[in-house]
């Protein structure tokens, strides 16, 4: 799905990955459903794979969507069954998602030395970390705008 814009603009995977969990994250913020962001991972998987769009994984491409959507819904899970503000984890999730992505990318594809892996990793967490807080800045507009409907 964001392969289409990152590919026209050149931006390399790891970054582009952080990217993709935005609408991740959004799904499992703004659903409030356990396991949603899971799910959206799961149908995003499906998506790529009829659309193309697998990149260097291949067949093993679902594997490397569902984790970072497994790894979100654990922390969201966390923080809500701990009665925090839920936006709260927005960024620790998805920096925690874009490793999960950047693990598994490297056991499936990459296969790296630890120097390069430690790299990638560092850039996954820091494009986690910007994503995470658009991500965090999107979904607060979005709630306002949800409930003044209702």
């Amino acid at each position: 799905m964001t392969n289409v814009v990152t590919d026209y603009l050149h931006i390399p995977g790891g970054i582009a990955t952080s990217f993709s969990l935005i609408f991740i994250l959004l799904a499992a913020i703004l659903v409030d459903q356990d396991f949603s962001a899971t799910l959206m991972s799961f149908i995003q998987s499906i998506l790529a794979i009829i659309f193309g769009t697998v990149g260097s994984m291949g067949a093993l491409a679902p594997i490397g969507y569902v984790i970072p959507g497994i790894m979100i819904d654990i922390v969201i899970a966390i923080v809500r069954h701990s009665h925090h503000d839920i936006t709260k984890a927005i960024i620790p999730a998805s920096m925690l998602a874009s490793l999960g992505a950047c693990l598994t990318a490297n056991i499936i594809v990459f296969r790296l030395p630890l120097i390069p892996l430690l790299l990638y990793g560092c850039v996954s967490l820091t494009s986690g970390a910007i994503c995470g807080w658009i991500c965090e800045l999107l979904a607060t507009r979005l709630q306002k705008a949800i409930h003044f409907k209702h």
